[in-house]
């Protein structure tokens, strides 16, 4: 099941088609390769409970020994207000809730305190998987950082 955003913040459940949920992967799969690229770690991707009450797309430390919790979107558009539409107060809080199991189950893991980032991974529609962007949303420094080319 994939939730999807309405026009009037309501939640929808809706199935995904099997290409849609190998896109999310694809796009997840590009980011993860290209944060290594950067020195960044990778320590878990697609992280949830026995529940499924959260999901964590990527959990990372930083070149900065920083704990970067990520929330991957990957599209064939690059409509941004649609996805920023789709962190919502309910979202935020099911990633703070899986941010504090991972530490909780990690306490080995050492860092210099722990975000939020937000990625967005784009293919053309006519060439997918062609050349991606991939943009991401660095709330420690407050900036936007454009990887393009990355596959």
């Amino acid at each position: 099941m994939c939730n999807w955003i309405d026009e009037e913040n309501h939640v929808l459940s809706i199935t995904c088609s099997k290409a849609r949920k190998k896109l999310g992967e694809r796009g997840e799969q590009l980011l993860c390769q290209n944060l290594q690229l950067k020195r960044w770690q990778i320590l878990a991707s697609n992280f949830l409970n026995a529940s499924h009450s959260f999901e964590i797309d990527v959990i990372a430390l930083d070149p900065d020994d920083f704990l970067v919790f990520i929330e991957v979107k990957t599209r064939t558009n690059m409509n941004l207000d649609s996805v920023f539409a789709t962190i919502t107060k309910s979202k935020l809080r099911k990633m703070k809730l899986g941010a504090k199991h991972f530490c909780v189950q990690n306490p080995h893991i050492r860092h210099r305190g722990w975000r939020f980032d937000l990625a967005v991974v784009s293919f053309s529609p006519d060439k997918v998987p062609g050349k991606p962007k991939c943009w991401l949303i660095d709330q420690k420094h407050h900036k936007l950082a454009i990887y393009e080319g990355i596959g």
